[in-house]
């Protein structure tokens, strides 16, 4: 998408102002267009107002210009597709709009599944960890007692803990005096076992009393700006399940890393020696990108494609796609090995027939379809039955241009999600221009400057109004002889 030198247009621009009275003048009747989407068009003028129009929202820039002509054709694409007779509505659409969601749930169940077949740790690791381990586990009971607390309530929470702490001292459960009496929620399901932790991980206090227990013994009551504590070291024996787990979960990223290190080794994953620079285009050209199978890394039975770049960044949201002109090659390269992989995890996935279950789907299908109806609302269509309508391009333009004219107004609009402008985009033709992109720049970075220049006349000292130079005239003098020194008498 990207061109010559903006000079050029900076140019014409100059000899098209010397020709006209005001900015204004210069949208003529039949502009260039800036984009397409089906039968509807963006002249390039209507992307010049709608530039300045959305002001800070939108940055004066070429990036800025092709983000806002692409939102444009994502709104078009939308009503066309949603008022087909076809709709958006049906199963199968929704699975392609929302993959990011399914990948995410089906990654999650593929990792559960292999660290099921990995062994156990044994017992004796748990122990080890316990005993002389840079981590600590501890459970507490906690009388809640904020510091906004009037100083009669906190003195009344803090005899109900020394009450507690007696009853701890006479031979009471410690995890049966939790689940009755401890105000944190998170831990009493657990009977107040806290997840292990360094030392320096809570509050002084609390540190300083919990790391000096010995197994089985428990605390004194220990303020804390939460309220008031009573700590308890449990033997290993009490939570040998809790540290195995803790172990096994810590341990996790490791062995992750090692699966699919070796995943992609046995595969063969490889990317092109350019590819860097090849996603570089990829990013600057999007719509070509986007019907592209040039392969950007490769592996033995499939690949990863420059229209699967473009596809994934566009379901993941707008911020990734920016993060690209600052990334470095390494981590361009690292950023599409990872797609690859993901890739290669969904196949082994596929192939153990790990899927996402009926409740996760129906879940994820109300999502949908709720996003799907907030946008027909927002861009106020029905659906098919607006079928007739849209087929005049200017019915289309119009429910657009109203709908970023309410943007501009400052009403914050929800755009299409990444995955079903995939959709949208598969089905539908459209296109940008990257002439007519560049013309809507130039001619709103034009009118930009003349209201700049406008606004400054109107301030004092600013261009066209500037203060007399000299002191101020003294009232009823003449204006002329005004701080003049008086002739001598002769």
């Amino acid at each position: 998408m990207r061109i010559g030198s903006l000079k050029i247009w900076t140019l014409g621009a100059s000899i098209m102002i010397a020709g006209c009275g005001a900015p204004a003048d210069m949208f003529t009747a039949h502009p260039p267009l800036a984009a397409t989407a089906g039968p509807t068009g963006l002249p390039a003028d209507r992307l010049a107002e709608l530039l300045t129009g959305l002001g800070k929202q939108v940055s004066l820039s070429r990036s800025g210009a092709e983000l806002l002509a692409d939102a444009w054709i994502n709104y078009s694409l939308f009503i066309q597709a949603a008022t087909s007779a076809a709709g958006l509505d049906d199963s199968a659409t929704a699975a392609q709009a929302m993959w990011p969601q399914v990948v995410r749930a089906r990654l999650g169940h593929w990792r559960d599944t292999l660290a099921a077949h990995r062994p156990v740790f044994p017992d004796s690791r748990a122990d080890s960890a316990d005993a002389a381990g840079p981590e600590r586990l501890f459970q507490h009971i906690l009388i809640s007692a904020p510091p906004n607390l009037p100083e009669a309530q906190r003195a009344e929470a803090r005899k109900k803990a020394t009450r507690l702490l007696a009853r701890l001292d006479a031979g009471a459960d410690f995890g049966e005096m939790v689940a009755k009496y401890s105000d944190d929620s998170a831990s009493r399901a657990v009977r107040g076992v806290l997840t292990p932790a360094v030392r320096g991980s809570y509050t002084t206090k609390f540190d300083s009393a919990a790391w000096t227990l010995s197994p089985g013994q428990h605390s004194g009551v220990v303020e804390s700006r939460a309220g008031y504590h009573i700590i308890r070291r449990p033997p290993v024996a009490e939570v040998r399940a809790r540290w195995i787990a803790y172990l096994t979960e810590r341990e996790r990223p490791r062995l992750d890393s090692i699966y699919i290190t070796d995943l992609s080794d046995r595969y063969g994953l490889r990317l092109p020696y350019n590819a860097a620079q090849l996603v570089r285009n990829a990013m600057n050209d999007r719509e070509h990108a986007f019907k592209s199978d040039r392969p950007l890394a490769m592996y033995q039975g499939g690949a990863v494609t420059e229209h699967d770049l473009v596809n994934f960044i566009q379901g993941v949201g707008p911020l990734v796609m920016t993060r690209f002109d600052r990334m470095r090659d390494f981590e361009i390269l690292r950023f599409v090995r990872g797609l690859a992989q993901t890739r290669l995890v969904l196949q082994q996935a596929d192939s153990a027939k790990v899927g996402i279950t009926a409740a996760e789907w129906t879940s994820i299908y109300q999502q949908y379809r709720g996003d799907l109806d907030s946008l027909k609302q927002t861009l106020q269509i029905r659906g098919p039955a607006d079928a007739d309508s849209a087929r005049e391009a200017s019915w289309v333009e119009g429910k657009v241009n109203g709908l970023l004219d309410r943007v501009a107004a400052g009403q914050k609009i929800r755009p299409p999600g990444g995955g079903l402008i995939g959709v949208l985009r598969n089905r539908y033709p459209y296109h940008q221009f990257p002439d007519g992109v560049a013309l809507a720049l130039t001619k709103a970075t034009i009118v930009a400057k003349h209201q700049r220049d406008s606004a400054a006349t109107k301030k004092p000292g600013g261009p066209g109004l500037r203060p007399a130079p000299g002191p101020a005239p003294i009232p009823g003098r003449d204006s002329t002889s005004a701080g003049a020194p008086k002739a001598k008498a002769t």
